[in-house]
């Protein structure tokens, strides 16, 4: 099996589970800033309000962002008619799940990747703007 295949592979388990998965992060988000995720576009700027207010740290905090980028990248994906995948770009991207063929002409959205950059410009509407 290829790196590419075993990349698609493991990104497809943690989708079967996504909900289980990120059980942890919804009650994080709803007792730090007192909202219930919905996968709704507004849902995202709670989600910012939360890194903001924990003061997300890339390294300290990996499992935060993991969660992070998992919701918004499904978030994204639900509300744009996009689908996950894994890209095969030769860049800082290869092998970086990305949710692609976003409706509206959006741009590929790199989940994983701008969890990460968050934590070097936080801010509320970061995500939705780099679509």
């Amino acid at each position: 099996m290829s790196e590419l295949e075993e990349e698609r592979d493991n990104l497809r388990m943690e989708l079967e589970n996504l909900e289980e998965n990120l059980e942890d992060f919804f009650q994080l988000v709803k007792t730090s800033v007192s909202y219930e995720l919905d996968y709704s576009l507004g849902s995202i700027k709670y989600v910012e309000l939360l890194l903001t207010h924990l003061n997300v740290d890339a390294e300290e905090d990996a499992d935060v962002l993991i969660d992070t980028a998992m919701y918004v990248g499904e978030t994204i994906k639900r509300n744009y008619n996009g689908t996950w995948d894994i890209s095969e770009e030769t860049d800082e991207r290869y092998l970086q799940p990305v949710v692609r063929g976003l409706s509206d002409g959006k741009k590929d959205f790199y989940p994983f990747l701008s969890a990460n950059d968050f934590t070097t410009e936080p801010a509320v509407g970061y995500f939705l703007g780099l679509l």
